[in-house]
């Protein structure tokens, strides 16, 4: 977000003396880690797989996609396509550009309206505490948990479009740094957001999805099922639930996805006596 020029007649009569106020991280010229909105290539970045020059001109976010998110060859070609777009201005610009630059991210439609705010301008610890506030345990946050933080942030600043780009963000932190419980919940735990956002680094004993399993069809089904969770569900529909889940005959520990020791000993206690 940028800041609005303080109008000329607002202005205190005296000039303060002084240093000059400090710039925005996009703003001085100099590429920092402070000017890379996004969480994933933040943290690829600070991990050295994500190659950047000085001006923050990247080549290889393909290859990192596709090792680091196990995003298909197709769906690692369209984020490498828009990121150019977003910088470059046009699709025909893309095609020709054989890089794109990580300053210029934000400002472009990346940097919307009602995001977490987390990364806006820099690194901001109040936000994080914000967005852990919401976890329902205190130890992870769900899809459900996501969204009641994305509805707060909309309501502090309405924006149609930025609601689903948000939940495509939140669906998919969650579908690659995610892990899912004995009911099949998803979620993603407090301590790797923390990691992510703050430490700009891997989450610890996070591995990468499996090759491939981010594609077309599974981002679609993942911002679907974030979108359903609009509310925590009653103890009702949360008992209804498990006993779906129960009875389905499906594990959710044979899915693929990162679980929990402790999760997967609860759900088959009868087969560890």
């Amino acid at each position: 977000m940028k800041v609005t020029p303080t109008p000329p007649f607002s202005r205190p009569l005296e000039v303060p003396t002084g240093p000059p106020a400090a710039k925005a991280p996009s703003e001085d010229g100099r590429f920092t880690i402070d000017d890379i909105i996004c969480p994933f290539q933040r943290a690829a970045f600070n991990e050295g797989v994500l190659k950047a020059d000085a001006d923050g001109n990247v080549t290889n976010l393909k290859e990192v996609l596709q090792k680091y998110a196990g995003a298909s060859w197709l769906m690692a070609g369209i984020g490498v396509h828009a990121a150019k777009k977003l910088t470059a201005g046009s699709d025909w610009a893309a095609f020709q550009a054989n890089s794109y630059n990580l300053q210029d991210l934000e400002g472009s439609s990346l940097d919307h309206l009602a995001d977490s705010q987390i990364l806006r301008g820099g690194f901001h610890a109040d936000r994080l505490e914000k967005a852990l506030s919401f976890s329902s345990d205190g130890k992870r946050l769900t899809l459900a948990d996501l969204r009641a933080f994305q509805q707060e942030n909309l309501a502090e600043e309405p924006d149609r479009n930025s609601e689903t780009f948000g939940a495509a963000e939140f669906a998919l932190l969650v579908k690659v740094f995610g892990r899912i419980d004995g009911e099949g919940t998803k979620f993603i735990r407090n301590q790797d957001l923390v990691t992510l956002y703050r430490d700009a680094k891997w989450p610890q004993d996070w591995e990468p999805p499996k090759p491939g399993s981010l594609n077309l069809l599974s981002t679609v089904g993942a911002v679907s099922e974030y979108l359903s969770d609009k509310n925590e569900p009653t103890r009702e529909q949360g008992l209804s639930s498990q006993t779906t889940k129960a009875s389905s005959g499906t594990c959710p520990f044979l899915s693929g996805r990162p679980f929990d020791v402790e999760e997967a000993a609860k759900q088959h206690r009868d087969k560890l006596a």
